[in-house]
This record gives structure tokens, C-alpha cells and sequence, in this order.
């Protein structure tokens, strides 16, 4: 976001492997600006985008369509996706 700051995309995060409680606990820490989903130990969403590490970074288009995977922020696919708006 800091990187884009002009743009209206979002960030959401997603969640596995850890209890509710201990992600409201971080992202009240860390003040965390983005909305997060929590999978418990669902795992089948993230299998289905073929996610097999973490943190992974998914970048989707107006039409939800992923656009990218990484491990690492996208910005070179965030910023093409910002000027072909």
C-alpha cells in the first residue's frame, strides 16, 4: 500500500494453521490495516491455488482472477495491473 499509495486496490490476508485469537493478537500488535480470513487448519482453499509455502502474496485483477503467486510482494504485476485500469 505504501508503495501504491494513489491506488484503491485492497489487501486481504488469509490465515491457516494458527487460532483466531492468536492472529486478532498480531494484527492488534502490529496494527495491521488489512482485513484477514482465518482457515483454522482448512487447508483445501490454499490447495486449490496451488499455495505450498508461506507467506505467500496472490494478486488478483478487478475480476478476481489471480494474476499472481509469489513469496515475495509482487510490485512489478501489482503496478501493471494499476495502469491498465
Amino acid at each position: 500500500m505504501k508503495k501504491h499509495p494513489e491506488s484503491d486496490f485492497a489487501i486481504l490476508g488469509m490465515n491457516v494453521g494458527d487460532t483466531q485469537e492468536h492472529i486478532q493478537e498480531v494484527f492488534a500488535q502490529k496494527k495491521l490495516p488489512w482485513r484477514s480470513f482465518h482457515f483454522g487448519y482448512d487447508y483445501k482453499f490454499l490447495d486449490t491455488v496451488g499455495v505450498n509455502s508461506y507467506p505467500v502474496y496472490i494478486v488478483l485483477d478487478r475480476d478476481q482472477k489471480i494474476q499472481s503467486i509469489s513469496r515475495k510482494v509482487d510490485h512489478r504485476k501489482i503496478a501493471e495491473l494499476l495502469k491498465s485500469r
